[in-house]
């Protein structure tokens, strides 16, 4: 066909060997998630685009932090509920997972580069072998035919080469997208970083302030302010509107301090560290002093036994009291509970069941607070038919197996709660605590406390809990720690003097599960208490309807039986 020639020799092709990527593109995606933390480069505000166009503006990150509506007056909020806390390994992962795509662009990119050169090494290659064959064309008549191709040839390289160029800048801008949002992600960690560092509370360092404590002079100087100032405090606003239970954790750890050398050698010598010069610390210290000085030695004298020895009582089953209604919301949970602190007898718990369409059950359990004389000299301040006696808080506090939460288990035993069906705890002060202890036990379900001491108390994640306290009600800084603000705790704090005149505000008893149901009343239907409304939407029953309303069980009321000694 070719009228005998010889045809010509190929076009030497072009090495594609660079040595920099291979031919082949590696999956964009494959690998991303990193393994270990990456070496990041400088941070910048906008990454200046390599195809040459103009930088774009963009607003700060700042302004797209979503915000809380605003709260009801003399209400604080902080921890989960803000929506606003982060997990910062999970930022730092994803910041870490952006700049790997961003050197995948880039290399992509590369590989982009290649494939222009070979596509244009390729036309000239059959440009060449087409001016070649035009001899043979012209001999054989296909001239037509071959400029044809030619034609055709060179229209699609160029369609190939535009399209490259498209994907080009197409990378270009990926890769500059991908870069800048992982310098903002790493801008973003460490404002969240330090803005978590700035309110997380201050732990007393052995700063100068400390050593110069070491001094009994200095502490009897220091700790005479402190005193003056509380008395002051407590003549302006009253002994139930002040806060008592921070300063004089403040001024026991000072009067600690002078000893701590002393304390610390012993401790080293026994095998036994001392509590840290920390509230948190001293509270411990007081807590453990108080429980094995007075509560365990009274309990023996009383009755001829040891706290963990005391009988469990035996909880019967009981009519709920008026008020004390099937909980769908933290409100309506929050006013069965104070119905059950009003109106039932002392130690009663209440339980609610809910039993599921598929045949589980899942339930809330109410625990008022300590219950009995408040009164050391009087029965029923360390033994009662009950068991949240007062003196039963430091075992509490120890988070030991007391009397108290033994009580409880029994009861939710007697109403058919199983190992590993949600509860949602509802508590009071000491039955706040106690709730914690269990929730965290039983790692399922929620958690609403009021005036409850619970900041040392760790919880699972999946525990949706809601603390409420009242400035002034010193029952809840007992431990003198801070609930945690995670992103499933919320800790609602009501401030009396903000909130006077308001329908939220405060009883004049500080300390009364009634400002529990008020604050919930105020934030109702918020952030604030959705998650847990759904947590309890769940086990409480919330009714929608005929069945919903059959399957919920109505509350049911839990007493100790009198035991005759």
């Amino acid at each position: 066909m070719n009228g005998g020639l010889t045809p010509p020799a190929p076009f030497p092709a072009p090495s594609l060997t660079t040595g920099t990527v291979p031919l082949v593109p590696q999956a964009l995606t494959d690998g991303l998630m990193p393994a270990r933390k990456l070496a990041q480069g400088p941070r910048t505000s906008v990454r200046e685009p390599a195809d040459g166009s103009p930088p774009v503006c963009l607003p700060s990150y700042d302004t797209k932090i979503a915000r809380l509506p605003e709260l009801p007056q003399g209400i604080v909020v902080s921890g989960g509920a803000t929506g606003l806390h982060v997990d910062l390994d999970e930022l730092e992962t994803l910041g870490t997972t952006l700049r790997r795509l961003t050197d995948r662009l880039d290399g992509a990119g590369a590989q982009r580069g290649i494939a222009v050169t070979d596509v244009r090494a390729l036309d000239e290659r059959l440009g060449s072998a087409l001016v070649t064959a035009m001899a043979s064309a012209a001999a054989s008549g296909a001239t037509f035919e071959v400029l044809t191709a030619q034609s055709g040839l060179s229209a699609r390289a160029d369609e190939a080469l535009e399209a490259l160029d498209e994907l080009g800048r197409g990378l270009v801008r990926a890769a500059d997208e991908a870069g800048r949002l992982a310098d903002g992600l790493d801008g973003a960690r460490e404002t969240y970083a330090r803005a978590e560092e700035q309110a997380r509370p201050r732990e007393e360092r052995w700063t100068w302030r400390r050593f110069a404590k070491l001094s009994p002079l200095v502490v009897g100087v220091t700790n005479i302010a402190r005193g003056a100032d509380l008395v002051t405090d407590i003549r302006n606003d009253g002994a139930e509107r002040t806060d008592i239970a921070t300063p004089v954790l403040d001024m026991v750890t000072d009067l600690r301090t002078p000893l701590y050398p002393v304390v610390s050698v012993l401790g080293a010598a026994l095998g036994r560290a001392p509590k840290p010069l920390t509230r948190g610390g001293t509270a411990d210290f007081l807590t453990e002093v108080a429980h094995y000085g007075l509560s365990e030695p009274a309990t023996f004298v009383v009755a001829h036994r040891f706290r963990d020895d005391l009988p469990t009582p035996e909880m019967s089953r009981h009519a709920a009291p008026e008020g004390a209604r099937r909980a769908g919301t933290t409100t309506q949970a929050l006013r069965t509970l104070d119905a059950i602190n009003a109106r039932s007898a002392e130690g009663a718990v209440g339980v609610q069941r809910r039993v599921r369409p598929d045949g589980s059950s899942s339930w809330v359990v109410y625990i008022p607070g300590s219950e009995g004389s408040a009164n050391p000299a009087e029965r029923g301040f360390f033994l009662a038919d009950h068991a949240r006696t007062w003196a039963g808080n430091t075992g509490v506090l120890l988070r030991r197996h007391e009397q108290a939460i033994r009580a409880v288990e029994r009861a939710m035993r007697n109403a058919g709660v199983k190992d590993g069906e949600k509860v949602v705890f509802v508590g009071h002060s000491q039955g706040g605590a106690i709730g914690a202890l269990l929730a965290a036990k039983r790692g399922a379900g929620g958690l609403v406390t009021v005036g409850a001491p619970t900041g040392g108390i760790d919880l699972p994640k999946e525990v949706e809990a809601v603390h409420i306290e009242v400035e002034g009600d010193e029952v809840h800084e007992l431990d003198g720690r801070e609930n945690p603000a995670t992103s499933t705790r919320t800790t609602v704090t009501v401030r009396p003097d903000e909130a006077a005149g308001t329908p939220h505000a405060p009883v004049d008893k500080m300390h009364s599960s009634v400002n529990g149901v008020r604050a919930a009343e105020a934030l109702e239907g918020s952030a604030v208490t959705a998650a847990l409304d759904d947590v309890l939407g769940d086990a409480g029953g919330r009714p929608s309807g005929p069945l919903e309303e059959a399957l919920a069980s109505p509350v049911e009321v839990y007493v100790p039986e009198p035991t005759t000694r």
